[in-house]
């Protein structure tokens, strides 16, 4: 009883996304979250939300909705400048990010600390001069695709898993 006590405060008062507007119950508990979604009703409730609340929406204790990437990117990957300058990233949701092979993380999963390090080591390989270099090596990739694409759909009618031909 305690603990429910306690996570329902924390939930409302000091959770980093307690000022996020959206329905109080919504930000205590996953419940109507669940509810709409095991009754396919999550993106008309989300809609109805965002009618009611502005732009960003608190639809559940831990998750946030955006109606414009405008405004959705600058607060969820803006640079640490400014006011949030100091400040950590968020962390990443186990939920969706596995544990990295052999326990090596990439530069999506690494933490604050080595970030960093590793965009600094990557960042030659996006400049403009890099991808400008391997823009004939893409197009071989693509014109080879859509040639062997229309190889397998000219030698059968049968329907062609995109998916896997975009894996290899």
């Amino acid at each position: 009883m305690v603990y429910v006590a306690s996570n329902i405060i924390y939930n409302l008062y000091f959770h980093p996304l307690h000022h996020i507007p959206g329905p109080k119950i919504n930000g205590l508990s996953r419940i109507p979250y669940v509810r709409h979604a095991l009754s396919g009703t999550t993106v008309d409730n989300l809609v109805r939300l965002h009618a009611k609340y502005g732009d960003v929406v608190r639809f559940s204790p831990n998750e946030v909705s955006f109606i414009s990437g405008d405004t959705a990117w600058p607060d969820i990957y803006g640079f640490r400048i400014g006011k949030m300058k100091g400040h950590t990233s968020f962390q990443k949701d186990p939920t969706w990010y596995p544990p990295p092979a052999r326990n090596v993380h990439s530069i999506i999963t690494v933490d604050d600390a080595n970030h960093s390090r590793v965009r600094k080591i990557l960042s030659h390989a996006f400049s403009e001069k890099a991808l400008a270099q391997q823009e004939t090596l893409l197009q071989q990739y693509a014109d080879q695709l859509v040639g062997r694409l229309q190889e397998v759909t000219d030698a059968s009618p049968n329907p062609v898993d995109l998916v896997e031909w975009y894996n290899w």
